[in-house]
């Protein structure tokens, strides 16, 4: 998110002179007139390249990157920017970027940012971030007035899309489905590069279609912008994902509950095109998430190799999710010769399962043969049953088998229902033992984290010890029950950049829309 600093902003012009240079109503000379305005100087008076640098330092300004949904705008100390905006003109311009940076559908009134934002084509190119909830909206409706309807109409008009008449009828409904409004959005949005979503999965995967087949859009923008993209794939075959992974610009992809047992996905129907329609090296994806999700050893291998260099990935496996009879495919997820088609290029490696289904489905994800040649991973998380093998663990050298430029370890170990992690320990107590002989040049901090009630009958000491004089950093990290931070609650990653953002009438701090547009009130919560 750009700071309201010099650092980030081009040095901007003043609006000092122009004030000076005008004579007032009465014909006084312009040099009289300048005394009098030095007379009576005010902060606008100032320069806006200090402006900006004061605004830095007002409280809530940073917070504005991190309103909550459930929390109370009013008692929000970002509210402060919210009134600063509408202070008057000069102050609403040096803040307008960062206050239409991002829409977010829980705290902006939908109709109405799209009303501002197809009425004003400057404030549209400054939405850069879009998070859509789905669910119950139980705020009052924005009811449109004659002309709000004609600018929607106009607007959607003026991009000649294909159906702009039915898309403009659906949006002018009093009882729209906000996902009409949304697209809408998207579409008037031509510098759009973050989507979170969790609603109208399919309707954006149709819009990246369209755009990357070169169908007509009319003049509407082609994502070409789009580097980020979270949503949430309930139901969807992997087949009608497949045009996500054909986004030239998207560099980042977070697919949320994804459970595809075969090509045909959670349907069964068997779809052998999948290769085809997400072909090797298709896309620039740098990082892929899936995250409470099932996905088929063949179809996660075709995800994987369709990235040219992928740095990041991260597998959270959910067994819930199985249905009876599919309890074997489990066997046949082999991470490391999925992953060996980005060997060249892997950064980070997270791996997590839940243990939903006892011992005989402990290890559903392995890495027995280790990721030695993975010269380029720095960040490996996973958890022990992954990498060693548990029934011969004393002979298990797990030293041997981790990156030589790996800088951060972090291992799980469970106790829950009829799984022990306990029979992997002699595993880590030979890496220790290798370690404090020949300490690794790279890495930095060896992390362990336990979740159960057996970890009081262990004593770690034969873990630390022998790495205490090597300038590794170890913790043990100790939790009783679950792990309820989630699987990634420890690792750091990148927020979503941007800030809630809304809408008002650029031509009148009177007649702003901030307010009614980007508020929760007792009225509409």
């Amino acid at each position: 998110m750009p700071q309201f600093n010099d650092s980030h902003f081009p040095p901007l012009p003043t609006r000092r002179n122009s004030c000076k240079d005008q004579k007032n109503a009465n014909g006084i000379a312009q040099e009289e007139a300048r005394s009098n305005l030095e007379a009576f100087a005010t902060i606008i008076d100032l320069p806006d390249e200090l402006l900006v640098n004061i605004l830095d330092y007002l409280p809530g300004i940073h917070d504005w990157d991190n309103l909550d949904p459930g929390r109370d705008f009013t008692k929000h100390k970002a509210a402060s920017l919210l009134s600063l905006s509408r202070t008057n003109r000069c102050f609403h311009r040096l803040v307008a970027e960062k206050l239409y940076r991002t829409f977010d559908s829980y705290w902006c009134e939908p109709y109405l940012f799209l009303r501002t934002i197809t009425s004003n084509a400057h404030l549209a190119k400054l939405v850069q971030t879009a998070s859509f909830h789905g669910g119950p909206d139980n705020r009052k409706r924005h009811t449109a007035s004659a002309q709000d309807k004609k600018i929607i109409k106009e607007g959607l008009k003026s991009l000649g899309t294909p159906g702009w008449k039915t898309w403009a009828t659906d949006c002018n409904d009093d009882h729209a489905e906000v996902e009409s409004l949304f697209l809408a959005i998207l579409a008037q949005t031509p510098n759009i590069s973050v989507i979170s979503s969790s609603a109208g999965t399919l309707q954006y995967i149709g819009f990246l279609k369209r755009a990357n087949r070169r169908f007509s859009l009319g003049s509407m923008h082609q994502f070409r912008n789009l580097r980020k993209l979270s949503i949430a794939a309930n139901g969807l075959d992997i087949s009608q994902l497949a045009p996500i992974f054909r986004t030239p610009s998207l560099r980042d992809l977070k697919l949320d509950r994804l459970v595809a047992y075969d090509f045909g996905s959670a349907t069964g129907r068997a779809d052998l095109s999948l290769p085809h329609l997400m072909p090797a090296r298709c896309n620039n994806l740098e990082e892929l998430y899936l995250t409470y999700s099932f996905v088929h050893p063949d179809v996660l291998g075709v995800m994987v190799a369709a990235s040219r260099s992928l740095r990041i990935f991260h597998y959270e496996m959910e067994l819930d999710t199985f249905e009876v009879g599919h309890e074997p495919e489990l066997y046949s997820t082999k991470i490391d010769s999925i992953l060996r088609c980005q060997i060249s290029s892997l950064e980070s490696l997270s791996l997590a399962t839940n243990l939903g289904f006892g011992d005989s489905l402990r290890d559903p994800l392995t890495l027995r043969e280790g990721l030695r040649d993975f010269t380029t991973l720095t960040y490996f998380r996973c958890p022990i049953g992954t990498i060693v093998d548990r029934e011969h663990a004393s002979s298990d050298r797990l030293a041997d088998k981790l990156p030589q430029g790996l800088e951060t370890l972090r291992i799980t170990l469970c106790y829950e229902n009829d799984t022990v992690d306990f029979d992997a320990i002699p595993a880590l107590e030979h890496m220790a033992d290798t370690y404090a002989y020949d300490p690794p040049a790279h890495l930095k901090e060896l992390k362990i984290m336990v979740f159960g009630s057996w970890h009081a009958t262990y004593d770690w000491a034969r873990i630390t010890e022998p790495l205490s004089q090597t300038g590794i950093n170890v913790v043990i990290d100790e939790e009783e029950g679950d792990d309820e931070g989630g699987v990634w609650a420890d690792y750091p990653s990148e927020n979503d950049e941007g800030s809630p953002s809304f809408s008002d009438d650029t031509t009148s701090t009177n007649s702003s829309d901030e307010v009614s547009l980007y508020s929760h009130s007792e009225e509409g919560a």
